[in-house]
């Protein structure tokens, strides 16, 4: 009887396996690929373009490197930040 079981599940098992095999995985190149396909097909052709102007007219034109006092502010920011004591519940 035991054997019986072992041979499903590692049956069981191959076939999850063969199953994956077929899925484009996200965090690849092809995963990206496809996922940029599928934008492009429901939100149109221009979808990244569009993006990249939106991003661009909402930008101030500034960073860190014009603006050395906001790194200062932000690092500040996150060094109070990374040094607060754990909440505990």
């Amino acid at each position: 009887m035991s054997e019986t079981w072992v041979v499903m599940a590692i049956s069981h098992l191959n076939n999850k396996l063969n199953q994956t095999e077929n899925y484009t995985m996200a965090g690849t190149r092809s995963g990206g690929m496809k996922a940029a396909a599928t934008n492009k097909q429901r939100y149109g052709l221009n979808f990244y373009m569009e993006i990249g102007r939106r991003g661009g007219t909402i930008s101030r034109g500034g960073g860190f490197a014009k603006d050395p006092n906001l790194a200062r502010e932000a690092g500040a920011k996150g060094g109070r930040a990374s040094r607060r004591t754990k909440k505990t519940v």
